[in-house]
Order: structure tokens, then sequence, then C-alpha cells
């Protein structure tokens, strides 16, 4: 049986170590990629190639960007100093509270199985809290 190469989205990908542990691990291969911070992009692009969109990802609309491939899977790791234990806390309603909500929006825009999602325990705390 021939193996089949997983299609990759990635998001908030930082200098793309998440995308590189999985590429080197298998059978993956990342298509698209997004982060905010320019010196994280330009770190991507020198492992991955000018696959990155460098900007805000509540401004991407995954249902209309035709940029954004189809894939297999959606990765990413959103901005946890809003939830983490060693800052002040804000949660949900700190500067970067809400962004998981690109991360959902790219799942239900690509149809997605499968999603990994890198988060801490405090994170989901706080949606158990919110329902």
């Amino acid at each position: 049986m021939s193996k089949r190469t997983i299609r990759v989205v990635s998001l908030f990908s930082g200098c793309g170590g998440l995308d590189l542990g999985f590429e080197q691990v298998g059978d993956y291969k990342t298509l698209w990629a997004n982060d905010f911070k320019h010196e994280a992009c330009q770190t991507f692009r020198r492992h991955f190639g000018d696959i990155i969109v460098e900007g805000d990802i509540e401004q991407i609309d995954p249902y209309n960007n035709f940029s954004v491939p189809d894939c297999d899977l959606v990765l990413g790791g959103f901005p946890c100093q809003d939830f983490s234990i060693i800052w002040k806390q804000p949660g949900l309603n700190g500067e970067r509270g809400n962004l998981y909500k690109g991360f959902l929006q790219f799942v239900d825009a690509k149809k997605q199985k499968h999603l990994l999602l890198k988060m801490l325990k405090e994170f989901l705390l706080l949606i158990r809290k919110k329902r």
C-alpha cells in the first residue's frame, strides 16, 4: 500500500517548528501557512519557501480566500500568553484571547475532520466555564 502525503494548512506558524516536526516524522507537507510576526515569517520562509502569508489571521477570510488550498489537516498553536499561569491571565478578554476563533474558522471553511491545536490546559478550563 502506498502512503499518501497529508496536505497541511498551518496557522500561528511562528518560525515553523511544529511544521518541521510533522514533515520530519512522516508524509506531511505544509502547503500554506500564516503568522503575524515578521521575524517569524522570515525564518519560516528560510525553511519552507514562500508559502507563509504574513498578517493578522482575523483579516483573512478562509471562506473566500482562494489562495488557501484544500488540505487534510489544519494545525496550529495560537498565542497562549492570555491563558498562561505565568502572565496576568486576562483569558478570553485579553488582547489575544479570541484568536482561537480564527483557527476554528479555517477548520470550518476547509470542512476539516482532522486538526491539531496546541493549547494550554488553562484555555480548556476557560472554555468549559464559558459553556
